[in-house]
């Protein structure tokens, strides 16, 4: 359909541009006509019908001097010397190889313009001797000026068809670059909510399959435990629905967001929650120890955040695949920056497995149903930030995630501290 639609816009094209040169053409041959009738000159045969068509012949081609350049030059020459020839008086019929050149200096190389400037030089001087009282220094003169004339109107007009033609083709990349910077926006988009989806819900959703499996062993046996549990998966889903809905209200388009930096939320995640999320990964069965050393400092709530949802996720990766395995957050702020280190060892030999039932079924897949796109997440918050995460296992068995924030960097994402921003 689109290459039909520009077949048909390109014809369309041409035929207005053949309707405009027949004009030139038609208009021209009227007034060589009226000219021829109007001047008489001696020793020159009348203009009459014969003359009327040799100067038809010489004009009409005129029609498709932008298609054939040369070949309309060559047939308005040949006529308009086959017309001198005749005896006829030179009237206005020149103007037909005159607009012919013009149009092999607008498209065609300069040395082809050449050849052309020479045969119409050639022309006018012909023209100018075969007219009675008509001075050869005069007739030189006009066949050096007319080409020397009609090449530079052609040259101008070709340096800015030339122009415009270039600045045709800047503006198609200056689209098609827009076009790939909306598309890579709109990629970074997704990226960015698949990011804090992921986040949002990854860990609390961890914390409530370990409780869940907790209360499922222990409800018989020790109802107190059974709905401490419980408790804490009535929390755990509380936080996971709070942080969603304040994720949802600034993706959605006609939500009232402010259009400023700050969220009005009821607090933001930062390092001064890392207390709690210890807490919470402890109930979920991990030996989580903290140590700071270094004097603290404040980060830029999109730092704040980045360093906060990294150590979740750290955290949660070490509930999924490293149960029970002793684990140290360890925070550290020097004159270079802030590094923190998630450390965790090999997790204990696991106990026989118990019988396939719905309990095992779930931590199975709490356990190892992992996409690795945790490690994705986290790297890309610390980039967003200007800091640098390195992550790998440590010799001897465990894991390792080390964040390190410059002290001296100015970056601040305000969607990143937006979107990290929860209850």
């Amino acid at each position: 359909m689109l290459r039909s639609l520009t077949r048909l816009g390109v014809a369309a094209s041409q035929r207005h541009v053949l309707l405009v040169d027949g004009l030139l053409a038609l208009v021209l041959l009227a007034a060589t006509a009226s000219a021829g009738h109007s001047w008489t000159v001696p020793n020159r045969h009348e203009f009459d019908l014969p003359g009327i068509v040799l100067s038809a012949a010489v004009m009409l081609p005129l029609t498709f001097r932008r298609r054939y350049p040369l070949i309309v030059f060559g047939v308005s020459s040949g006529t308009y010397v086959w017309y001198l020839a005749a005896g006829y008086a030179t009237s206005l019929d020149f103007y037909g190889p005159l607009v012919a050149f013009a149009t092999i200096a607008i498209v065609e190389r300069p040395r082809t313009t050449t050849y052309a400037a020479v045969l119409f030089a050639a022309l006018m001087f012909a023209g100018g001797l075969v007219t009675p009282g008509s001075p050869v220094l005069a007739s030189l003169l006009e066949a050096l000026l007319a080409p020397g004339l009609a090449w530079a109107l052609g040259a101008s007009i070709r340096g800015l068809s030339m122009r415009n033609r270039r600045l045709a083709e800047l503006t198609a990349q200056l689209e098609g670059a827009q076009a790939l910077i909306a598309q890579r926006a709109a990629i970074d988009e997704r990226v960015r909510i698949a990011r804090e989806l992921h986040d949002a819900a990854a860990h609390h959703i961890s914390v409530i399959g370990v409780q869940a499996e907790l209360a499922w062993y222990v409800f018989d046996s020790d109802p107190p435990q059974a709905r401490e549990s419980l408790g804490l998966i009535a929390a755990a889903s509380r936080d996971a629905v709070s942080e969603m809905r304040n994720l949802l209200t600034v993706l959605r388009p006609d939500s009232p967001v402010p259009e400023d930096t700050e969220l009005e939320y009821t607090a933001a995640l930062g390092l001064g929650r890392l207390p709690e999320l210890i807490e919470r990964a402890r109930a979920t069965g991990v030996r989580v120890d903290s140590e700071t050393s270094g004097e603290g400092r404040a980060l830029t709530p999109a730092a704040d955040a980045c360093a906060y949802r990294i150590v979740q996720e750290a955290l949660t990766n070490v509930a999924k695949h490293a149960p029970g395995a002793a684990t140290r957050v360890q925070l550290a702020y020097r004159r270079s920056g802030l590094r923190i280190s998630v450390l965790n060892d090999a997790p204990p030999e696991p106990a026989a497995p118990p019988a396939a039932d719905p309990a095992t079924r779930l931590r199975d897949g709490i356990r190892q149903g992992g996409t690795g796109l945790g490690l994705i997440g986290m790297r890309e918050r610390a980039a967003i930030c200007g800091g640098e995460l390195t992550a790998g296992p440590r010799p001897g068995g465990g894991y390792s995630v080390i964040l390190r924030l410059p002290s001296s960097s100015e970056v601040d994402c305000p969607k990143a501290a937006r979107l990290s921003s929860g209850p």
